[in-house]
């Protein structure tokens, strides 16, 4: 049978049994499929894929390693979902002048020859097939392999200049003036080459090296077998090391806080775009605990690398894609000339879920988790979906959580502030709760520069932990509360880059604003998209988070009001006692109020609420125990309890007043579908809004039609599509998922008036 066409009698036969024998139940009209979401914390990928086997995990909630694999090949019960993810594994390498271990004296990592004869020690090719057991793709610059295309290909594949030789390797040190001495080196091998007797010696000092200080991740048995491939030939070329095999939690402050290290396996998980280049290598973002812990500073206090900059800022303030990609591939020869890091891998990863779960939607670059895989993954009976992650959350704090792991737990509890991507079309835009946005520039002093337009949607609740009271709406004031907040707080991981580039802006109503930004960049249009806070929460005299404060200043205008704290929120501003109209006659800047006009003398009163301390566990050290509003969210899922720590759980129930609708039967490529405003009515003086929906039709026909007769009970057909399993008999699709995209297929026609 052509896998493409089945016949319309046995499509109208199959659709007749599946509603008698698999009758699905009537969804929701908001938010997820499935009522209740448990979230498990373990220790491991193992112990997670043992929960999943014993049937007391739905889905294991990361990608699994070789011994998994090979094992749930082999098992009827469990399907598998394959990915290539976004991800970055590499060898940060501390290029610094210096590290605090070792004041004032000049590190190894320092000389550009010494980075490049590591290079020369990991040899990527058995890291891909032995440690990584062949799930990975290799990188050889610091992009994810699928976006290969802004890498520069004359210094990639083959054109790589630091594939595996340790004899190059001890020549590059001994160049450097890294060269033997007299102390006998204890590892010493004479069956690989370039191996010394004698430990190497500092050429500065003409004494033993120092030995390096290297931190290997333990939590990722991948990084591990790397670190030690990497030290462990580092010795034997007679360079003393200082290891530390550890968790991401005893590594973290070294590292990212003091810049005390010379090399760590480390691992990031990246975006679509390829902007992280600038925060992670450019010296605007090298500071403590900051997103760039690698490139360092000379011995003068100065960046180290001023043309890199150069073309790293390009990439970011780029005007065009064009121009971005030319300017990334520019970055990307000289970092890999300066060796900064050493680039690894992206994972060739598998996902693994039981059967008994449909509507997983395999996002590329993320595999299942994302956000549509909670909107839509359901189990015949409606139970309780189960997933179980490797860690526990370091941290349950919106502002600050930063690691993976966190952001499993977080991610489904908050709404954030832009708009998305379809999940198998990553390059195309789609609504959120912005629902409609507006590019265009605007004319500073004769200055072009970017301005974007954001409406949100009408129809998003904050929603009340526990009880699942709700609360109000998410309208303007939320969305701009929550970006002057992480505008404010410069060590915000979350969203401390989203903002600075704005100059200011005017709000058009409670659901439409106008952000004119500081500069020309075509990723503008991505940045306001933080956290959504509960202004109910944030904004009490006297509660956790904020105080409410009045100063009163005497001075001349225009100018800065220096206010003591950092601005939540302006209630109100005035003039000789005047009230002054927000963003016309003030506007507050990284926690700032900034006065706009002229005004000689006279007295300006402020009352505003002031942020205090929002680290912490769970924002402001406070506890969801004796205070669950703490973590108050609009995101699918609320949370109604929660135990910390390894062993420990989260518990979620489903939002009714999230904005998404339950996604339909039959929905398979989540695209989000334009309504009939047309580009005409939304640009013009009204600035109508495009509206759109979720709903099947022939692009998800085709979709599963594409991989019709596909399984993943056993080694995973070539097209094998896991977001088509939408309905009963699991792990394959098969007529039953065809019949379902058939029965609640609709015609455009349905559409042409706003629902």
């Amino acid at each position: 049978m052509n896998r493409k066409f089945v016949s319309t009698a046995l499509l109208m036969m199959a659709i007749l049994m599946m509603v008698t024998l698999f009758p699905l139940p009537v969804a929701a009209d908001k938010g997820p499929k499935t009522d209740d979401l448990l979230i498990y914390f373990r220790a491991s990928v193992a112990a997670c894929y043992a929960m999943l086997k014993t049937g007391d995990a739905d889905i294991c909630g990361y990608e699994i390693e070789k011994l998994q694999y090979n094992d749930a090949i082999n098992d009827p019960n469990i399907v598998l979902a394959p990915v290539v993810d976004f991800g970055m594994y590499e060898v940060d390498i501390n290029n610094n002048w210096t590290i605090p271990t070792y004041p004032g004296d000049r590190s190894p990592t320092s000389y550009k020859e010494f980075r490049q004869a590591m290079a020369f020690l990991v040899d990527k090719a058995t890291v891909i097939s032995d440690y990584c057991a062949g799930f990975a793709a290799q990188i050889d610059q610091p992009i994810p392999s699928p976006s290969s295309g802004w890498m520069n290909a004359n210094s990639t594949g083959a054109n790589y200049p630091y594939i595996y030789h340790p004899a190059s390797a001890a020549a590059k040190l001994t160049a450097a003036g890294f060269v033997e001495g007299t102390t006998s080196n204890p590892y010493y091998d004479a069956a690989f080459p370039g191996s010394t007797q004698y430990l190497r010696v500092d050429p500065g000092t003409g004494n033993d090296m120092n030995p390096l200080v290297c931190y290997c991740r333990s939590d990722d048995l991948r990084r591990l077998y790397t670190g030690r491939m990497l030290y462990q030939g580092l010795r034997k070329l007679g360079v003393p090391c200082a290891v530390t095999e550890c968790p991401s939690s005893v590594s973290y402050d070294p590292v990212m806080g003091y810049f005390d290290y010379h090399f760590y396996t480390g691992g990031w998980s990246l975006g679509r775009f390829p902007t992280h280049v600038y925060d992670l290598y450019h010296d605007d973002w090298y500071f403590s605990y900051g997103p760039n812990y690698v490139s360092g500073k000379n011995a003068t206090g100065d960046p180290n690398y001023e043309e890199l900059n150069t073309h790293l800022k390009a990439v970011y303030y780029a005007a065009t894609f064009g121009e971005a990609m030319g300017s990334c591939q520019d970055a990307m020869w000289l970092f890999t000339d300066e060796c900064m890091t050493i680039p690894l891998w992206s994972s060739l990863a598998f996902w693994a879920y039981s059967k008994e779960v449909m509507g997983v939607v395999n996002m590329v670059g993320a595999g299942p988790e994302n956000g549509y895989t909670f909107m839509n993954a359901y189990k015949e009976d409606y139970s309780p979906l189960r997933y179980a992650i490797k860690a526990a959350p370091t941290a349950m704090n919106v502002l600050y959580s930063s690691w993976y792991y966190d952001r499993q737990v977080e991610d489904r509890l908050t709404c954030y502030g832009g708009m998305a991507s379809a999940p198998y079309e990553r390059a195309r835009d789609q609504g959120d709760i912005v629902q409609d946005w507006y590019v265009e520039t605007w004319d500073d002093g004769g200055e072009n520069k970017s301005k974007v337009t954001y409406w949100l949607r009408k129809d998003a609740w904050f929603v009340e932990p526990v009880t699942g009271i709700q609360r109000e709406n998410l309208n303007m004031t939320a969305w701009l509360m929550s970006a002057f907040i992480q505008y404010a707080l410069d060590d915000c991981w979350l969203a401390s880059a989203y903002y600075p580039y704005i100059d200011h802006f005017i709000v058009l109503d409670d659901y439409c604003v106008e952000v004119y930004y500081n500069d020309l960049s075509y990723w503008f249009t991505y940045l306001c998209s933080g956290a959504m806070l509960p202004p109910r929460i944030w904004l009490q005299p006297t509660g956790p988070l904020t105080s409410y404060e009045t100063e009163s200043y005497t001075m001349d205008f225009p100018n800065t009001v220096p206010l003591t704290g950092e601005i939540a929120w302006i209630d109100e501003v005035t003039y000789d006692g005047a009230p002054l109209t927000m963003f016309t006659d003030y506007n507050w800047i990284e926690g700032e109020l900034v006065i706009n006009g002229t005004y000689t003398g006279g007295s300006v009163q402020v009352k505003y609420w002031k942020i205090g301390d929002a680290h912490g566990y769970w924002p402001g050290a406070m506890d969801f125990a004796t205070y669950p509003e703490i973590i108050e969210g609009a995101g699918m899922y609320y949370l109604t309890a929660y135990t910390a720590g390894v062993g420990g759980s989260a518990t979620l129930k489903r939002n009714p007043y999230y904005w998404m609708e339950t996604p339909p039967f039959g929905e398979v490529d989540f695209w989000w579908v334009w309504g009939p405003t047309d580009e005409s009515r939304r640009i013009d003086v009204n600035r109508c809004p495009r509206t759109g929906w979720f709903y099947v039709d022939m692009a998800d026909h085709d979709l599963v039609y594409g991989c019709y007769g596909t399984q993943a009970t056993g080694i995973p057909d070539l097209y094998w599509f896991p977001g088509a399993d939408c309905a009963p008999i699991y792990g394959i699709i098969d007529v039953y998922d065809a019949a379902t995209v058939t029965a609640y297929f609709v015609k455009d026609e349905k559409y042409s008036e706003t629902p």
